[in-house]
């Protein structure tokens, strides 16, 4: 008599996520701005002060973080995050930062550094060749090479730049 054994067979099904199209994720946030928490740094050398009605963006130091709307950032003039007096260092609730940076239409001045603080101080601090250093800053934008340079003045004049 013969036996049949039946083999155990496993199956992983797997769920495709469709995730929307760049176009409809940017119509979302434009629509949404005022529910779109962003979190941005002052590079200033002092005070940021921005204020439009009743709201009012005001950052005391270098470095500091303040939590505003999407909304509120995008009522600014463009020249405030191409100049970087602020930086966009985080976005919340689920959204990309860099949709949210395509929305604003800075996501050029974006692309190649990090920009925040932190970002510039390790920059300078960072030891590579001069022809690396040379290389990166021509790579940048000309308001992020005058915030950085601005930044190592600094840095020289309180002898804490080698």
């Amino acid at each position: 008599m013969a036996t049949r054994t039946k083999k155990e067979e496993t199956v992983t099904q797997q769920e495709t996520v469709k995730k929307p199209s760049q176009s409809t994720r940017l119509r979302e946030i434009k629509k949404n701005m005022k529910n779109i928490d962003v979190e941005v740094q002052n590079l200033s050398q002092g005070n940021f002060v921005y204020a439009k009605g009743s709201d009012i963006l005001e950052i005391n130091e270098r470095g500091e973080t303040k939590i505003v709307s999407l909304d509120l950032l995008s009522a600014m003039s463009k020249s405030f995050l191409e100049k970087f007096f602020i930086a966009i260092v985080d976005v919340y609730d689920d959204y990309d930062k860099n949709d949210v940076l395509k929305v604003l239409g800075v996501e050029d001045e974006y692309s190649k550094f990090d920009i925040s603080v932190e970002g510039v101080e390790s920059f300078l601090d960072d030891k590579t060749s001069v022809d690396d250093f040379d290389k990166t800053l021509n790579s940048l934008s000309d308001n992020l090479v005058y915030r950085i340079a601005e930044r190592a003045v600094i840095l020289d004049k309180n002898k804490q730049f080698d």
